[in-house]
């Protein structure tokens, strides 16, 4: 019997050690680190640039013009942070109509500090024409909230994905 039960442990032992992976890691040409794990799940390591926040939208440059942050619809503990690629109606939280509207949005805890982006803080991506909504969802990378007054909020984003991205710093007009 003890000969049956060492041999079973045995067998359970080489198993647990042959079925682990080990994690592969890929660096991409801008630095952002994507780890892919045994359970098949990737993380990643962002590589933020120092200057203001830019990046690709639908296949085209995105340079933010204006951020706005407002508090979530669904999650009053939660921030809505919008980047725009216009600019605001001056002395308003918003921008003008237009046929093409290019936001990127994120939501995040009203606290400051850095949180992963998963999906309880997914960044979106849409490009809304007439007639048309083009929207990704991208929870690769990082959000940084460094500072929250009762006027405005900094940070520091890096999302990546497939053919859209985001990455920069940011200042943005917390609209209550």
């Amino acid at each position: 019997m003890n000969i049956l039960k060492k041999t079973l442990l045995m067998v359970l032992v080489i198993l647990a050690f042959t079925s682990c992976k080990k994690d592969e890691e890929k660096v991409d040409n801008d630095g952002t680190v994507i780890t892919t794990g045994h359970a098949g799940g990737a993380t990643c390591s962002p590589k933020y640039v120092a200057t203001s926040a830019e990046g690709k939208l639908d296949k085209n440059i995105f340079k933010v013009v204006s951020v706005t942050a407002s508090d979530d619809y669904f999650d009053n503990t939660k921030f809505r942070i919008t980047f725009n690629d216009v600019a605001l109606v001056s002395g308003k939280c918003y921008v003008a109509n237009s046929t093409v509207q290019r936001t990127i949005t994120v939501g995040v805890k009203k606290e400051v500090g850095v949180y992963n982006l998963s999906s309880d803080n997914s960044v979106t991506f849409s490009t809304i024409k007439t007639g048309s909504t083009v929207l990704d969802v991208i929870q690769c990378g990082q959000i940084e909230i460094m500072s929250i007054s009762a006027t405005e909020i900094t940070g520091r984003i890096h999302a990546k994905g497939d053919e859209n991205n985001l990455n920069g710093t940011f200042v943005a007009k917390y609209c209550k």
